[in-house]
């Protein structure tokens, strides 16, 4: 038996010549029909499955981006019948962040905001008005540890499931900007925003 607990999301937004994305990563919660040998409960497990990921057209108006995000945010999982799932969103805060942020804001979506500058170097760190600065390389980390750790599972139907693949393989652990990633930087905000509500959760032993 499986229960989702939460959502975790993630916005990156691109410039002119990059593509927007939202990842939704769910934190599910598997009882197993086995029994621990000490305390004789059913065994549970957490892990982060990628429900979702969408890359948004080049060319996508600012304007229009709340209203996408707020469709993929409340269609609910498979299986799930419209129950709204509680959701904490991460999103890239940097060049057009801000006022994109204040239009979600406006939307009153059913989502916690967690609004993030990335930056080149240095260490992240809590600004004034909610906003937080997050080191680029330390996104990159906590992609990385989730995929080494196995608690970050793909579906095999995932769309775009390929162009993943090519991003995580080529994303710079040294914080550099890579040709494309806003998909795996996107995945990588909703580790983030796990970091912040739950912060041990990345860091159990792999499940």
């Amino acid at each position: 038996m499986e229960r989702i607990e939460y959502n975790f999301s993630g916005l990156d937004l691109g410039q002119r010549n990059d593509h927007s994305a939202i990842a939704l990563l769910d934190l599910v919660e598997v009882t197993s029909n086995q029994r621990d040998p000490v305390s004789w409960e059913f065994i549970k497990t957490k892990n982060f499955r990628l429900r979702g990921l969408h890359r948004f057209p080049l060319g996508t108006a600012y304007t229009e981006i709340p209203k996408l995000v707020r469709t993929a945010i409340v269609t609910p999982p498979p299986g799930h019948f419209g129950r709204q799932i509680n959701t904490t969103l991460a999103i890239d805060g940097g060049g057009p962040g801000l006022p994109v942020i204040d239009m979600i804001r406006k939307e009153k979506m059913p989502c916690s905001i967690l609004p993030a500058i990335i930056t080149g170097a240095g260490m992240g760190s809590r600004l004034g008005g909610g906003l937080y600065s997050v080191p680029r390389r330390e996104l990159v980390t906590l992609l990385r540890l989730a995929l080494e750790t196995r608690k970050l599972i793909f579906p095999s139907d995932l769309p775009l499931r390929d162009e993943l693949k090519e991003e995580l393989m080529h994303i710079d652990s040294a914080g550099g900007q890579s040709k494309h990633d806003d998909m795996a930087i996107a995945i990588a905000l909703a580790l983030w925003a796990v970091t912040k509500r739950q912060p041990t959760l990345l860091l159990r032993k792999p499940e």
